[in-house]
């Protein structure tokens, strides 16, 4: 059974890029995290349908191309363990589409457990600063994440 962890901080709002009015920081925040860990298991698992759950977007099609590859080089991901230094949540509109402004800069360490097609085992780690983009599902009830970027 794979483990899936993330162990979020006390998340921080932006003070120089407040979100906009109406947007709950403690609910981008919380979505972002799960939207991490749908991701995660999808990674795990090898199912790229799971993500309609977590992401949308130019997102969406980056982790189903990272699951098709995985598969095709018959490489399986045992477990995936994220920990998060940074989450801090504001507004900052997404270069690609205008319309999404809610965003986290989430930075922290992953480390993935592989099996490789030859048997053999290996752990990449991955350092990352990044900022998420998200956009509200209505048919989710939350908001998923559309896009990602250095931050």
């Amino acid at each position: 059974m794979p483990v899936t962890e993330v162990s979020p901080p006390q998340y921080t709002v932006s003070a120089s890029h407040p979100l906009p009015s109406g947007v709950s920081a403690a609910q981008v925040a919380k979505d972002v995290e799960i939207d991490n860990l749908i991701e995660n298991i999808a990674i795990e698992k090898g199912d790229p349908a799971l993500l309609a759950y977590a992401d949308c977007g130019a997102w969406l099609q980056a982790i189903t191309r990272e699951i098709r590859s995985d598969q095709a080089e018959h490489i399986r991901i045992v477990s995936i363990t994220d920990s998060v230094a940074l989450l801090k949540v504001g507004y900052q509109p997404d270069p690609q589409d205008s319309q999404v402004t809610a965003a986290a800069i989430v930075s922290g360490t992953e480390v993935q457990r592989r099996m490789l097609a030859d048997g053999a085992s290996s752990t990449k780690v991955t350092h990352f600063n990044v900022i998420r983009w998200v956009l509200w599902s209505a048919t989710n009830g939350r908001y998923l994440t559309c896009d990602t970027g250095q931050s």
